[in-house]
């Protein structure tokens, strides 16, 4: 089918329709593409934006509590050891 179409639009006719029509394809094609990133991309990127910034939210959230739990675990040590260190200042010399 395609032969026949071939043998019946001579080779320059073909190649002419081809160049002409090539523009408009073009076209078309960059509208739906253009068309495409502005309904589903770019509200999908707001979207993951908004994803992202909560998820920073929630890791700064949980790294301030381990900071103060780790805070809170060094001053336990930090007492025990004063209470250490004055029960030793406290005991009497071997003689």
């Amino acid at each position: 089918m395609a032969t026949a179409l071939f043998s019946r639009i001579g080779n320059s006719q073909l190649s002419q329709a081809i160049w002409k029509s090539l523009p408009v394809v073009n076209f078309g094609i960059a509208t739906i593409a253009l068309t495409f990133q502005t309904t589903v991309l770019y509200p999908w990127h707001l979207k993951l934006e908004e994803d992202f910034d909560e998820l920073k939210h929630e890791h700064e959230d949980q790294l301030n509590k381990y900071h103060k739990l780790k805070l809170e675990k060094l001053d336990v040590i930090e007492q025990k050891l004063n209470a250490l260190t004055s029960a030793a200042v406290t005991l009497p010399k071997p003689q």
